[in-house]
C-alpha cells in the first residue's frame, strides 16, 4: 500500500481565479434587524473594525423596528459608504 498523497481541499481542487475577477469581486453582507438597537450597533462596530476585505457592501434591513434602530442604521449609513439601507 502506498502512502496517501496530498489532501485535496476545495481551494486546491479548483483552478485559480483570473486576476481581474479577484480584484473586483465584491462581498455582500446582509444584516436583518428588529428592535435591537444596542446589539445592532455592537454588530456594526465589530463588522467595520474587523473587516479588512477591500470590496464589500453591507445591506441593512430593518423589519419595522419601533425602538431607535432606524436612527442607528441611518447614523452608520452616513459614516460608511459601504452601507445600503
Amino acid at each position: 500500500m502506498s502512502p496517501p498523497g496530498p489532501r485535496k481541499t476545495f481551494r486546491s481542487a479548483r483552478p485559480p481565479l483570473p486576476a481581474a475577477v479577484r480584484q473586483f469581486h465584491k462581498v455582500s453582507i446582509l444584516l436583518l434587524t428588529h428592535n435591537n438597537a444596542n446589539y445592532t450597533r455592537l454588530c456594526l462596530e465589530s463588522l467595520f473594525a474587523h473587516t479588512h476585505f477591500p470590496a464589500f457592501e453591507v445591506i441593512l434591513v430593518d423589519n419595522a423596528s419601533t425602538d431607535h434602530t432606524p436612527t442607528v442604521l441611518a447614523e452608520f449609513a452616513t459614516l460608511h459608504p459601504e452601507i445600503r439601507l
